[in-house]
């Protein structure tokens, strides 16, 4: 299966990483490997993407609102952790700028 295109944006309070977020998508991935991969990280595998868009399409039987809302949260914090550990591995790769 081929990978969509990237579209980013961020938004946050000040100190949340959004910066070092946008220099790791912006080219820094390449000096840090294991951040990209993070980043890139779903929470199932790409050949078991037809099932995972299943499991919020409420016009399919067996698939409430409620159910399809609880897949959205729990992938919700998914990506919330992996953007932040993507971010922490590209900060302790930066040198330090004092």
């Amino acid at each position: 299966m081929s990978r969509p295109a990237n579209c980013s944006f961020c938004s946050g309070p000040s100190g949340c990483g959004k910066s070092t977020l946008l220099r790791l998508i912006a080219g820094f991935f390449e000096r840090v490997p294991d951040a990209m991969a993070e980043f890139n990280r779903l929470p199932f595998e790409y050949d078991e993407c037809r099932d995972a868009r299943d499991l919020i399409n409420t016009k399919k039987e067996k698939v409430s609102g409620l159910s399809a809302l609880q897949t959205i949260r729990e992938w919700s914090e998914f990506f919330r952790r992996q953007y932040k550990t993507a971010v922490e591995m590209g900060r302790r790769s930066q040198p330090d700028e004092t």
